[in-house]
Parts: structure tokens; sequence; C-alpha cells
């Protein structure tokens, strides 16, 4: 199923491609030329949108999808946060059965959650800073 963006995005490409090889001896220039900007404009914005939410796609560095061991291993990780009702809970769990995590923490949570961080620390447990705010309209699971 195609969603939405890849849609506007093919409409995009389409409109352009029109605008460029389909005379319109009666148009003005001007707004020729403000039609392929605006298409343009939305063809990048939309090919933007798609290639920030890639997951096999990096711009910088390297994407590590796999690392060949001879044991088994589960990599456990958690996202967002830290809040100290859903981090306690977490951090209880983990702590009767032994098992390290890999945290990866909002900056805004951090500063406002500092104890929390430091437990977590105190644990034992990896930690990494996904982002400084999630989005007004993310949602918090």
């Amino acid at each position: 199923m195609i969603d939405l963006l890849a849609l506007l995005l093919l409409v995009a490409v389409l409109a352009c491609v029109l605008l460029v090889f389909v005379p319109w001896p009666r148009r003005p220039r001007l707004l020729r030329i403000a039609l392929h900007v605006v298409v343009a404009g939305i063809a990048g914005v939309v090919g933007a949108w798609k290639l920030s939410n890639a997951r096999t796609v990096q711009l910088f560095g390297e994407i590590v999808p796999r690392v060949e061991r001879s044991d088994r291993v589960v990599a456990l990780t958690f996202d967002d946060g830290p809040t100290p009702e859903g981090a306690e809970a977490v951090l209880a769990i983990l702590r009767e059965r032994d098992v390290r995590a890999t945290f990866f923490l909002n900056g805004r949570d951090i500063e406002q959650h500092l104890e929390t961080t430091q437990r977590i620390v105190d644990a034992g447990h990896e930690q990494c800073q996904a982002v400084l705010e999630r989005a007004p309209w993310s949602r918090r699971l």
C-alpha cells in the first residue's frame, strides 16, 4: 500500500515532468517558474521526510544491523524517558533478573529527572541520548 507521503511525492514528480516537457505558450513565464519552485519544494520536503524516517539509509557513519557472536544474546533497549514511574518499575525487573539494558534517553527528561538517570547509570546499564526532546505530536507509551 502506498502511503500518503509517497503518493504526494509521485504527484510532485509527475507535475514537474509535465511542467518541464509540456509547453504552455499562453502562460506567463513567471507563473511557470513559480509552479516549478512550488512543485520542487513539495518534492524536496516529502523526499527529505521519507529519507529522515528510513531505517536502511544513514547519511553519516555506518549502520550496524548485526554483530556476529558465537553465543546467543538479545539486546534489550528502552526508548524515551527517563520518567521516575516507568524507570523505577523497569529497573526493579531488570535487577531481579540480573539483566543489563540500553536506555535511549531524552535530554529534557534527563534534566528534569537527574536522580532517575543516576539510578540507571548506577545499576550498570548503558545509556545514550536519543534526542533533546520529542516533537509535540509524538506519543509516549
